[in-house]
């Protein structure tokens, strides 16, 4: 079975339309590197360390997502590159600010615990422990932008993220962003 069938397979499997006809194996490490890990598991219905291991990173990502969201009340912020249709752990968490509140926003995450580690003019990256919070002012990839942050504030809703409303982009914005990203990368 050639690599065009396990992405079908995995593609099947992930829509509940699809029986396992390959290894486990070949489909969590194709998910893995697909960064829907956590999808493939609770489809498949896995248990044992590994799916733990996710649960435990998404109560953890929840609860930091969660606590920034309390921060950030009465701040112009959206989540973005987070709320995605398959369950999957983020790596980092992304957050778009206001050119005017980023300062004070930088220094409310910092009062987490966080520190900065990276500081360029548009975005700024916060560390605590594995937990990585990008504060952007405009989307960018390797310090050059490739799309006007503040005109995207004026697009925020209301989604669920694991049980939880938070603020973040329509979906269409959401869909245009990673395809420049995706362009741009």
């Amino acid at each position: 079975m050639g690599f065009r069938s396990f992405t079908l397979s995995l593609i099947e499997v992930l829509e509940g339309d699809g029986v396992c006809d390959v290894g486990v194996d070949v489909l969590i490490d194709l998910a893995s590197r697909n960064k829907v890990l956590l999808h493939l598991l609770r489809a498949l219905d896995v248990q044992g360390p590994l799916r733990e291991q996710q649960e435990m990173g998404m109560r953890k990502v929840t609860e930091v997502i969660e606590t920034i969201s309390k921060l950030l009340r009465g701040c112009d912020y959206a989540f973005f590159k987070l709320v995605k249709p398959l369950s999957y752990v983020p790596a980092d968490v992304d957050v778009l600010v206001k050119f005017e509140e980023r300062e004070e926003i930088i220094r409310r995450i910092e009062g987490l615990g966080f520190k900065v580690e990276v500081k360029e003019p548009f975005c700024t990256t916060l560390v605590k422990g594995p937990f990585i919070v990008d504060v952007y002012v405009h989307p960018t990839l390797g310090g050059m932008i490739y799309m006007d942050g503040q005109e995207l504030l004026n697009h925020v809703c209301i989604k669920d993220f694991n049980g939880l409303r938070i603020k973040s982009l329509e979906n269409y914005v959401e869909a245009l962003v990673s395809a420049t990203h995706a362009v741009y990368k």
